[in-house]
């Protein structure tokens, strides 16, 4: 039997549902690791555990106003995670809820139980964030070992009017990694820092394993 209009209007939000996953998980596995991988992880889980609630709460159980807001969540939580480079996803999945409450016309809950599943994908979010969260920070305890800088050497002078200094290294990985980060912090007489500084050493898609290279920091 042929749909009409609007049999098809209310595949809408379905079809926009599955293709909020699908986007989400393809923004998680293309954002830099500069991001942190916990947020990275926690944003593909939100955009498959948010996304498959909507869809139930839409498809299975008619409570098309809680399908709604469970889209809305899913898309602010993955904007929360990774800003700019969730945009498409979180915006997708935005206006699915918006499009899902107009579809149905139906602003009631029926079945006041199943306002638990939006509260529980906030929950799942803080659950998984820190445990992949602790995760991570294991791992980067004991890459402490894995990198080491030596032959630190400073050189500053005037340049058109502003003070600049140079900070040469070697760098030394036992490891191969995505990127590198350097904390320069600056210490007044008295021991106490005045300022920090963060500069990225490499950007490159992998460092060689087992690898000695010079690094130059402008400041």
């Amino acid at each position: 039997m042929e749909m009409n209009k609007e049999d098809k209007l209310k595949l809408l939000p379905l079809i926009l549902g599955i293709l909020g996953i699908i986007i989400g998980i393809i923004e998680g596995l293309s954002c830099p690791m500069l991001y942190g991988w916990e947020s990275i992880i926690s944003e593909i889980f939100i955009a498959i555990i948010g996304g498959l609630a909507g869809i139930f709460l839409y498809w299975k159980t008619e409570e098309t106003f809680l399908s709604g807001i469970e889209f809305i969540i899913t898309g602010i939580l993955m904007f929360a995670l990774l800003t700019n480079m969730a945009t498409i996803g979180a915006i997708l999945f935005v206006l699915t809820g918006i499009i899902t409450f107009f579809v149905s016309g139906d602003f009631s809950i029926k079945n006041k139980k199943l306002i638990s599943i939006p509260i529980c994908t906030v929950v799942i979010l803080f659950v998984i964030f820190i445990i992949v969260g602790f995760s991570g920070a294991m791992f980067e305890s004991n890459l402490a070992n894995e990198v080491s800088l030596s032959n630190v050497n400073v050189a500053g002078g005037n340049s058109f009017g502003y003070y600049e200094e140079n900070i040469t290294a070697d760098l030394t990985l036992n490891t191969s990694l995505n990127y590198v980060e350097a904390d320069v912090k600056y210490f007044d007489k008295d021991l106490i820092i005045m300022s920090l500084f963060k500069y990225l050493l490499y950007i490159y898609s992998d460092i060689s394993f087992l690898s000695t290279s010079k690094v130059s920091i402008n400041i």
